[in-house]
């Protein structure tokens, strides 16, 4: 599919710059390296020609799709630094002219290579500052979501197991619509831990005062993952977050006594009437 660009550049002579050729995402992405460091394909559309190298960081805003981009951010090993902001995060990725990056063109492929990951999300902004050559000013780029463009990277599944699955579909079956005080969310909020993150895998929120606590479903026995967890666990550091342990995997209470997290062990499958005892107790 052949899509057109949508996109915006402030500041500086634009109309030296026509927008015409029609581009595939995949060429689009090739393309942008225009503002990560890398050299542009000559049918560049969404920046003008010419404009070759960031003059500062690429700063994104996504409010939705937090497992995928944080998916891909890992996949290409860039470097950022995000804070919360209303209804999302804003994350800074360095660009391939910052002091902490080396191999400064095959970083800006990577972050080239990143940028359709963005589009998995339903509502996300991009900016950038970029400088043609022979300019005397900057222009700054802006591409958000209103953009008519779908990414060639597919999105994940609703869910990453069976057993998160089932959980979901057992509390809408019992407590779903209107029936309980607790509404239930997949993924919605983003632990941020200096250089990684922790997403859990369910939000309870109450529907009348607004306090929340998040769960953590622990199912999967590899040693590699469980170690992972139990850092990230202790990293975040939240006397908010539920563990739900499956009794087969070799987690014992012990490796987690150093951490405020709330833990519960299930035989077969969470008891949906002890995990929101814990929610209520947890919750802030």
């Amino acid at each position: 599919m052949r899509l057109k660009v949508a996109s915006r550049l402030a500041i500086g002579d634009y109309s030296r710059y026509p927008i015409s050729n029609p581009q595939s995402l995949r060429s689009y992405a090739v393309a942008i390296t225009a503002i990560s460091g890398g050299r542009s394909a000559s049918s560049v559309e969404p920046l003008p020609a010419g404009c070759q190298r960031s003059r500062g960081n690429c700063v994104t805003s996504i409010y939705s799709g937090f497992k995928d981009f944080w998916k891909f951010l890992k996949l290409f090993k860039l470097m950022f630094w995000a804070t919360p902001i209303e209804g999302g995060y804003q994350v800074t990725l360095d660009g391939p002219i910052s002091p902490f990056v080396k191999a400064t063109t095959r970083y800006g492929r990577q972050l080239a290579a990143f940028l359709p990951a963005l589009l998995l999300s339903d509502r996300w902004q991009m900016r950038a500052t970029v400088r043609p050559p022979k300019a005397d000013q900057t222009l700054r780029y802006h591409l958000d979501h209103t953009a008519q463009l779908a990414s060639h990277f597919k999105r994940s599944g609703e869910f990453d197991s069976r057993l998160e699955s089932d959980f979901a579909a057992e509390f809408q079956a019992k407590f779903g619509d209107e029936r309980g005080a607790w509404q239930l969310t997949r993924e919605d909020e983003v632990i941020l831990l200096g250089d990684t993150v922790m997403i859990p895998d369910f939000a309870f929120t109450h529907k009348e005062d607004g306090r929340r606590a998040l769960v953590e479903l622990v199912g999967y026995w590899h040693p590699d993952y469980l170690e992972r967890k139990v850092a990230k666990v202790r990293a975040a550091n939240r006397s908010d977050l539920i563990l739900l342990i499956y009794e087969g995997v070799n987690l014992s209470r012990e490796r987690l006594q150093d951490t405020p997290a709330q833990v519960l062990y299930f035989k077969s499958k969470p008891v949906l009437k002890e995990v929101l005892e814990m929610v209520e107790r947890a919750a802030l």
